[in-house]
């Protein structure tokens, strides 16, 4: 048998059990400090019946009331009380009632329904509250202790006192034990919820260091994704100002070049070399530039490396495609550095040529060679000249110093010194 019917057993009277149940509670929740007082008003309901509630508190014109079961519900009595509880919320003449009973304590199945409708209809004005059987054996001992402080004075007989207390000393032993496991019981309990709350707000602390560690990764991410956009976003206006730049650029030049030529300006030809040179690596560098972008456009399609690979080329060819004028004006002035330098060297070789002759002449003339027959003989000899007086003669003339160039048709340049 549990420890708290063992207790109970102990008292047969019905009334007595309740009263001690009762005494025990009020000690035990401090229903008196709380402002309930004892057996006190009648409520009468009719057709229904009557009800003299346990306690009973009137604060501020509001009833509260208080009634306690320490063992089964399930006679007729608690089926009247439950029905008065009911009549008198529904009137309004008590604005709460609080039922204590303690837990396993068996419920019959029309006290079920009728608490069940209390809960329902008056979820705010009726509370059900269960008592551990732990603290119902706590209250037990509190109740069964007040009992033993108003007991009545035996006759004088020695034997009888003798064995009242005895029965006494063994009263009090039972009740420093049931004391004493009921205070042992509360304080596992205690420390079994403390137990249990720490380790929920552990668990509460981990899962909410989770869920702010994926929140501000996914923030990181979105925040990391953001900036790489606005960045590939930039670098796509800057390649695009590049562009537009280059082609104005190189516009500008090819029309200062057809100007030139139009009016018959000599062409600077080293000034238009630098100036190609510089044009084509400025478009070197665009053409990189739109790759990278397309590179970083396709990286978010998550397509295959065959795929993208091709779609690389086609846009690369697109690209090429509507610039052909741009790429048509570049090839226009290279095509000008290389005429220019095909007439520097015709001038240059011609130059030499003339001074050879007149070389040639002179060294004539200097071995005796009268002057009419030495500029015959330089006019018929002199174009020619190869061999020993062009090796004797080759430290003696001056080098022409100069550079070949060499341009491709796409831009690009090679420069041999």
């Amino acid at each position: 048998m549990p420890e708290y019917d063992k207790d109970r057993a102990k008292v047969v009277d019905n009334n007595k059990r309740g009263r001690v149940f009762e005494n025990g509670a009020c000690d035990y929740y401090r229903d008196h400090e709380n402002g309930y007082v004892q057996q006190s008003r009648i409520f009468e309901v009719s057709n229904v019946g009557n009800i003299r509630f346990d306690k009973i508190k009137e604060d501020g014109g509001k009833i509260f009331t208080i009634e306690e079961k320490s063992g089964r519900i399930d006679g007729k009595k608690d089926v009247k009380q439950l029905r008065v509880v009911y009549a008198l919320l529904e009137r309004g003449e008590i604005d709460h009632h609080t039922l204590r009973s303690v837990e396993r304590e068996p419920i019959s199945g029309p006290c079920q329904e009728l608490m069940a409708e209390l809960i329902r209809d008056f979820p705010d004005k009726f509370t059900h509250q269960v008592i551990s059987r732990n603290e119902a054996r706590e209250i037990w001992a509190r109740g069964l202790q007040q009992e033993r402080g108003q007991q009545l004075e035996l006759p004088g007989v020695g034997e009888k006192a003798r064995e009242q207390r005895a029965k006494q000393r063994e009263q009090a032993r039972e009740l420093k034990k049931a004391l004493t496991a009921a205070e042992q019981s509360r304080q596992q309990d205690v420390a079994n919820a403390r137990e249990r709350a720490a380790l929920f707000r552990k668990m509460e602390r981990f899962r909410e260091g989770n869920e702010r560690g994926r929140a501000e990764a996914r923030e990181t991410i979105e925040r990391i994704r953001e900036a790489k956009e606005f960045e590939q976003a930039t670098q796509r206006e800057l390649t695009a100002l590049s562009r537009e730049q280059l082609y104005k650029h190189v516009r500008t030049q090819a029309q200062q070049l057809k100007q030139d030529q139009k009016a018959g300006r000599t062409l600077d030809a080293d000034r238009l070399y630098e100036v190609h040179k510089d044009l084509t690596q400025d478009l070197d560098m665009v053409r990189e530039q739109e790759r990278e972008d397309t590179r970083n456009i396709l990286a978010t399609l998550n397509l295959g490396k065959e795929q993208t690979r091709e779609m690389e080329l086609e846009f690369e060819l697109s690209r090429e495609e509507q610039r052909q004028d741009v790429v048509k004006d570049l090839n226009s002035i290279a095509l000008a550095v290389q005429r220019e330098d095909q007439r520097r060297e015709t001038a240059q070789k011609e130059q030499q040529q003339r001074e050879a002759r007149e070389t040639y002449g002179q060294t004539l003339r200097e071995r005796g060679i009268c002057p009419e027959i030495a500029a015959l003989i330089q006019l018929q000899q002199a174009p020619g000249l190869t061999g020993e007086l062009d090796r004797e003669r080759e430290d003696e003339a001056p080098r022409v110093q100069g550079r070949s160039r060499r341009i491709d048709g796409r831009g690009g340049e090679r420069t041999r010194w």
